[in-house]
């Protein structure tokens, strides 16, 4: 049977859509949007971490569990929704940035339904205080091989594809890749990340037993987006979501496309 995507109708693990914003709110209007986030996700089904502030910090903001901080003193709050125990949709509130992601994905309509009934009152709250500086769209995508023997890189990526060097394509063990690029648009740009990691994961169904897993980060970021509006603004939504769908297509092989229903991207017709 060879590669099996994460899902039966696609591959995607995760999806995360952030609005990065030029600078951080002062404490008057940051409690007022905490406050109105603390009612719109109730404790009673949304459980709530800190994100604490740092003067000086590398990598992701540090998380803790309690909710015994002080508003001011806080640089954002996580909101996770659970099914079961098990975190689902997220939505984290800072400062400077307003995210929302799932690990539950149907297709992009709901997705991004969801997300702007969810994000839209803090988006337009935070605009109205300092401009946004980008909308950033990721991806994480997975599949796994159904045995250890006969594997081949080529019959889930395209060698036409230009981002994965050939070596790696013929090559039966673990690699990583990483590529980042520029699309030109008329007075803007959009940056491109995909990054590939192929790894060894557990089996669940054979304890014993590794599989092989092919995970597929892809990114597209718009530095410039329109900010007129929040229509603009979730129009920006539709159009980085449909670039970073065309690169990711591009990666794959056109019989992998077929089996996830996606379209074969142009320059590969």
């Amino acid at each position: 049977m060879g590669w099996i995507s994460f899902s039966a109708d696609h591959a995607i693990e995760r999806v995360a859509l952030t609005f990065q914003f030029a600078e951080p709110i002062t404490n008057v209007p940051w409690k007022r949007i905490v406050s109105a986030a603390d009612s719109v996700f109730p404790r009673e089904t949304h459980g709530r971490s800190v994100q604490q502030m740092h003067s000086f910090q590398i990598g992701m903001p540090v998380v803790l569990p309690s909710p015994a901080h002080r508003v001011e003193d806080t640089a954002g709050f996580v909101y996770r929704k659970l099914d079961d125990g098990t975190p689902i949709e997220d939505i984290t509130i800072r400062r400077d940035c307003i995210s929302f992601g799932v690990s539950k994905y149907q297709r992009w309509e709901s997705f991004a339904k969801r997300a702007r009934d969810t994000t839209e009152h803090f988006v337009s709250d935070m605009i109205s205080l300092t401009d946004m500086s980008l909308i950033q769209l990721e991806y994480w995508d997975r599949f796994t091989h159904d045995s250890q023997e006969q594997i081949s890189y080529k019959s889930l990526f395209s060698s036409k594809s230009g981002c994965i060097p050939p070596l790696l394509l013929d090559s039966a063990g673990h690699w990583h890749s990483h590529v980042g690029f520029f699309m030109p648009e008329p007075d803007n740009s959009i940056l491109i990340n995909l990054n590939i990691d192929v790894v060894d994961v557990a089996d669940p169904e054979q304890s014993q037993e590794s599989r092989r897993s092919v995970g597929i980060y892809s990114m597209a970021r718009d530095a410039k987006p329109d900010i007129s509006s929040t229509n603009a603004i979730y129009a920006s939504c539709d159009h980085i979501h449909n670039i970073v769908k065309a690169q990711f297509a591009m990666l794959l092989d056109d019989s992998v496309l077929d089996s996830l229903g996606l379209s074969l991207p142009k320059g590969r017709e």
